[in-house]
């Protein structure tokens, strides 16, 4: 192999074998059992360097020695290692971790201390009543600032920002449609709204989310198709692609609750 071939081997393997499970022990959904067998499978990327160095494994200590990758001798063993933690890692992931679930329930969505809240903005996104009003001024007049310089958003879309003062790290604010009677792509829309916030959360890593049930109050949202747009929606994400987490659904009333509660049900009934 060329040592560009090897070099970019190596990347390739500094990937799989290190960054991986390294961002598994980012999530916060760990019990004590699953994150020690994640921090143990770590500790074994570096317990063989000793033993590579004093000469203990040959044939690591003969790769270590090649200085044709135009690596080091110390820089090759440290990657090496990395293949001690992945597997444990890997089934750790995929075998002692529980599923992700979404569960519902009864707070304030501004006090809960999750990766990101969902907030169900206006289009102009520079806050307004409801949730939507209570998150900017938790959140801080940074908020506004940040939304403003963003310049909108569009119904069934999303962006991302800081959580600022919220115990939220982040803010993932999407805009649900206003119902009009059903016959203006409301449906789509909504289903758009829940599906753009969950690629935001996988795609950043985030292991769990808490939205607010968008379109449920001032836009008229009928909320039993609400409950079942927004339910089926995250539960065929999670299906796919198996993140994030812990996905909480913060209900602002007994009413909007026991809605969710029954698509919930529907849903695993059916799977």
């Amino acid at each position: 192999m060329e040592p560009a071939t090897n070099k970019l081997f190596l990347v390739i393997f500094s990937y799989f074998f290190y960054l991986y499970p390294s961002i598994l022990l980012t999530c916060h959904s760990y019990t004590y059992f699953q994150r020690t067998i994640l921090i143990l499978s770590k500790k074994a990327f570096f317990s063989g360097i000793d033993r590579i160095q004093s000469g203990e494994n040959s044939s690591l200590s003969i790769l270590a020695q090649r200085n044709d990758w135009g690596y080091t001798r110390r820089e090759i063993p440290f990657r090496t290692e990395f293949i001690a933690g992945y597997l444990p890692a890997l089934l750790a992931r995929h075998f002692f971790m529980e599923p992700a679930m979404i569960t519902l329930i009864e707070s304030d969505i501004t006090t809960l201390d999750v990766d990101a809240i969902v907030n169900a903005a206006n289009s102009s996104l520079l806050g307004g009543g409801g949730v939507d009003g209570a998150i900017h001024a938790a959140a801080g007049p940074e908020l506004l600032a940040v939304c403003r310089e963003i310049g909108g958003c569009a119904a069934g879309q999303a962006v991302l920002t800081p959580g600022f003062n919220l115990p939220a790290r982040h803010i993932i604010h999407t805009v649900g449609p206003q119902w009009r009677g059903g016959g203006n792509n409301e449906h789509t829309l909504l289903a758009n709204c829940y599906r753009s916030c969950m690629e935001i959360a996988a795609g950043n890593m985030f292991s769990s989310i808490a939205f607010a049930a968008i379109s449920c109050g001032a836009y008229g949202f009928p909320i039993e198709e609400a409950a079942e747009i927004a339910i089926s929606t995250l539960q065929d994400f999670l299906n796919q692609y198996d993140r994030p987490d812990k996905v909480l659904i913060v209900c602002f009333n007994p009413q909007t609750r026991s809605a969710f509660t029954r698509a919930l049900q529907q849903i695993n009934q059916h799977g």
